[in-house]
């Protein structure tokens, strides 16, 4: 999957830190130290993010290990070994449509 230099660039705000991989038919970007909301803890992951129609969900976001002290109503409902790491996702639907900095930012909205 092809993602134009604006929407990597509009990402690159929030998180500098991005790489792409495919696997298993499926694209990931990996986000190094994405910032996540006050009162998370820890204020730091790596997150992955999936921003193609995956298990139902518009696009996916994981995460290298489950935030604690935000929003405690989470459905944690991915524990998943993709790119050979252990991540975390929720149960959190996004909007179909959106480039890439837009899902992100949607997926945040869960923690808030």
């Amino acid at each position: 999957m092809a993602f134009s230099e604006q929407e990597i660039q509009e990402l690159k705000e929030i998180v500098p830190s991005l790489s792409a991989a495919d696997e298993g038919g499926y694209t990931y970007i990996l986000m190094e130290n994405l910032k996540l909301p006050a009162n998370c803890k820890p204020a730091l992951v790596d997150a992955l993010l999936c921003p193609m129609l995956k298990e139902g969900y518009q696009s996916r976001l994981y995460f290298s290990e489950k935030p604690v002290g935000c929003n405690t109503t989470l459905n944690w409902n991915a524990n998943v070994r993709i790119l050979g790491r252990t991540w975390y996702g929720i149960s959190w639907q996004t909007p179909a449509g959106l480039k890439l900095k837009e899902m992100l930012l949607v997926h945040l909205k869960a923690f808030s």
